[in-house]
Order: C-alpha cells, then sequence, then structure tokens
C-alpha cells in the first residue's frame, strides 16, 4: 500500500495524525533505520502531498513521543533506539533519563559524607581532612538496569547538598541552585570487565560494561565534581553530530 492511499482528506483524523503514522511506520517497519536522516522538509511534504505545516506538526508529533530527534542545524533523524549520552555537551546521565518518554526509577544506592581516598583528593584538590559527599545511583527503565553512576563533590564547595533527595534531583541542578556552577569537563570512555557491577546491573559476570569516568570544572577551572559511570552498552549509546 502506498502512502498516498494511507493519507485522505476524507477521514475524519487530522492529516498530520495521518503523517505521523505513516512516518512511524516507516520507522517501525526498517524503512527507516536508526539513525536515517529525514528527507528534507519540501521534498518530504511534496512526496506526502501535504503542507510544509502539516508536515511539522506530524514530525513534532514523533519528536515528542521520542522516535525522531532534531539536531541544530543538521536535521531530523530517527532516534537509535535505548538512551543516549551525548558526546557534544556535558550533559549528565540524569538529564538523559528526565527526557525519557518512558517510565524509569533511579535508586539511591548510597549517600553519605566520606574521607576521599588519595586518588580523588588529588583530582578534586582536597586537603587531608576534606569531606566529599559521595552519592551512587542506578537508573532502571522498565524495571531493566542500565547504569550505575557514582558522583564525588567536596562537601566544603556546597554546604547541604547532601540534604537533596537525589531520587528526583539532578547533581548539576542541584549545584545550580546553590550557586555553583559547572561550565566544562572531560570524559575517559574505557571497556571493563567487573562482575560485582555487573551483577549490580543485571549483567552476565563476563559482559563488558561501558566505563566514563567525569571531571568537572567551574569557569575559573576549579574540579568541582568527579563521577565514575558503568552503563551496559546494550542498553545506552553514546551519540555525537560531526561537521566536516
Amino acid at each position: 500500500m502506498t502512502t498516498r492511499h494511507l493519507i485522505s482528506r476524507d477521514e475524519p483524523r487530522l492529516l498530520s495524525v495521518q503523517v505521523a503514522e505513516v512516518l512511524r511506520e516507516r520507522v517501525l517497519s526498517g524503512e527507516l533505520a536508526p539513525g536515517a536522516r529525514l528527507t528534507a522538509e519540501p521534498e518530504l511534504a511534496s512526496e506526502l502531498e501535504v503542507s510544509r505545516g502539516t508536515l511539522r506538526a506530524a514530525v513534532q508529533r514523533l519528536v515528542d513521543e521520542g522516535m525522531l530527534t532534531r539536531l541544530h542545524g543538521r536535521g531530523t533523524f530517527v532516534a537509535s533506539g535505548g538512551e543516549e549520552l551525548s558526546l557534544a555537551r556535558l550533559v549528565t546521565i540524569t538529564d538523559v533519563f528526565m527526557e525519557l518518554k518512558r517510565p524509569y526509577r533511579i535508586d539511591v544506592l548510597a549517600q553519605e559524607v566520606v574521607l576521599p581516598n588519595a586518588h580523588i583528593r588529588r583530582l578534586l584538590r582536597l586537603g587531608r581532612t576534606g569531606r566529599i559527599l559521595r552519592v551512587r545511583r542506578r537508573f532502571v527503565v522498565d524495571d531493566e538496569a542500565h547504569v550505575i553512576v557514582e558522583n564525588r563533590v567536596a562537601v566544603s564547595a556546597c554546604p547541604g547538598l547532601q540534604e537533596v533527595d537525589f531520587r528526583v534531583k539532578s547533581l548539576f541542578g542541584s549545584l545550580d541552585e546553590r550557586g555553583v556552577t559547572i561550565s566544562w569537563g572531560r570524559r575517559t570512555f574505557a571497556a571493563i570487565a567487573d562482575p560485582v557491577i555487573a551483577g549490580e546491573l543485571g549483567a552476565p559476570p563476563t559482559q563488558p560494561l561501558l566505563h566514563i569516568e567525569q571531571l568537572s570544572y567551574t569557569s575559573d577551572s576549579r574540579p568541582i565534581e568527579h563521577s565514575d559511570t558503568w552503563a551496559r552498552g546494550d542498553r545506552l549509546r553514546l551519540s555525537t553530530a560531526l561537521r566536516r
């Protein structure tokens, strides 16, 4: 059945709803593969024999559903499936999950003020008695564990942070609320095998995990936060937009 037959002006449904169904079917059938770029708006509107305004409304519906995603200056693409962590900006894991269109929960596995080890003390430029807030969380979607994140922030840099409910609040957002703004950071990526963490994520003990180490800085290049993230590669994807 062709697209022309699927879209009918005699139906009571809005044309934008019908167009969204056509595009949705193209994605679900594999005609539009994950990561594929949609045809430019004028050409696609002409193909579907609808106005560009109708097409925009249909595309927005699928963007809201999470089936399509827009990249500024690049176009509209089919979402790759699974959760995506952008490499192009300092988006946090919490931000990623808060934007989900599916139910999720955050389990706080640990939230405590402790003395850091020598490695963390050196990275955060703390004295020997400097303490950190350690927050360890597990992100779960549809009862499947996707990611474990352990964040560390110097207590002296943000008093009161230990009182935040990190089941519903993001770390960076909580820092912003207290006048501490993270401007940039460094990330290091590796594939590791850790049977203990794999068990926490419900993965086989020998399954490689994506490990991300991050050190975040304020605008004056003061290190403010360090984190380790462990993710199941079959449930979290990395994405970026590149220009030549």
